[in-house]
């Protein structure tokens, strides 16, 4: 029974994921995250215009990453509590902490606490939810139903500043380090993660968070390149843009220290910066600068965003997602 549930958990974030791209871009909305702030902001997906906050709550301390969860909750990492939250996908309303918080957490950390400054998370093709714990060099899994721990899956040496974490369209992990400057990737074989992208390959310098586009190449948002790289998804070569050099795809338009990154409904590539203090807008072909989509008033040192379907498109995909893994587990 329980594998029959992952498999429908793996089906639905699959199917969410894939339908948000059909979605009207008028039917999307745009959230985004400040480290100084406790709440996460909404804007409109086709004007950038800011809109109601999506969730104000004290337990926002410190947010980090944002992912939409198989059954259309928002889960958020928090860096200060050292735990992952739970939102209400449609209301915003705090669902209370989903994993992690375990007793010692907060600002008097343990060294062998199992979730240390979370930052990246993701659910896995086996139902999983898995995080990078930052401060203690570990990848964490819990379970993606219950949200008990699992294992630590992946114990990294000496301080590798682990932060970005995603999964590709054939479901193999990948991890940036930030002592090594590299990008990893899991080894089922050897059963630990090997260079996916070498050390500084292409320029890159402090690799954050990455995403993988349509086109199935890998893109990484590199604070001290001030860049968003692009990299081949299946050999990790490097993959400039038209006129660019190493693997830059997008820079320019006031970009400092970029945190985040995430491919819009109309194809394009946003930006979270940190010291831009807003969301910026890149070509999604061409990696040229557009605009700023979403000022930085009201977002200082912004460091993630999510785009999300409206709530009435977001329970028909999540309806639909469920549906078609009912079908196929039958």
């Amino acid at each position: 029974m329980q594998q029959a549930t992952r498999f429908k958990i793996a089906i639905s974030v699959v199917c969410v994921s894939t339908l948000l791209h059909g979605v009207a871009v008028g039917s999307v909305d745009l959230l985004a995250q400040s480290v100084n702030q406790a709440k996460i902001l909404r804007y409109d997906g086709l004007t950038g215009a800011v809109e109601a906050p999506f969730a104000v709550d004290p337990t926002l301390d410190r947010g980090g990453k944002m992912i939409i969860g198989p059954g259309g909750d928002l889960y958020v990492s928090s860096h200060g509590l050292d735990a992952i939250l739970r939102f209400d996908g449609t209301t915003g309303q705090s669902l209370g902490v989903f994993a992690g918080g375990e007793p010692g957490s907060g600002p008097n950390i343990q060294p062998g606490q199992t979730l240390d400054g979370p930052n990246a998370l993701a659910f896995g093709p086996d139902g999983y939810l898995y995080v990078v714990s930052n401060h203690n060099n570990r990848v964490v899994r819990y379970d993606g139903v219950t949200g008990a721990f699992v294992d630590v899956f992946q114990q990294f040496p000496g301080s590798a500043g682990l932060v970005g974490l995603t999964f590709d369209h054939a479901g193999d992990l990948y991890v940036t380090r930030n002592d090594t400057d590299a990008v990893v990737k899991w080894n089922p074989t050897s059963q630990t993660f090997v260079d996916f992208v070498p050390g500084g390959s292409g320029g890159l310098n402090l690799p954050l968070n990455i995403a993988f586009g349509s086109d199935n190449a890998l893109y990484v948002a590199a604070q001290n390149t001030n860049a968003v790289l692009r990299y081949d998804g299946v050999t990790g070569a490097p993959l400039p843009a038209p006129g660019k050099t190493g693997a830059v795809f997008a820079e320019g338009g006031g970009l400092d220290i970029p945190m985040d990154i995430a491919f819009g409904p109309d194809g394009n590539l946003y930006v979270a910066a940190w010291s831009t203090d807003g969301i910026l807008r890149y070509d999604g072909a061409t990696g040229q600068f557009i605009d700023v989509f979403a000022p930085g008033d009201g977002l200082p040192g912004s460091n993630s965003l999510l785009f999300i379907p409206e709530p009435a498109s977001l329970m028909l995909l999540v309806l639909g997602g469920l549906a078609l893994g009912r079908r196929r587990s039958g």
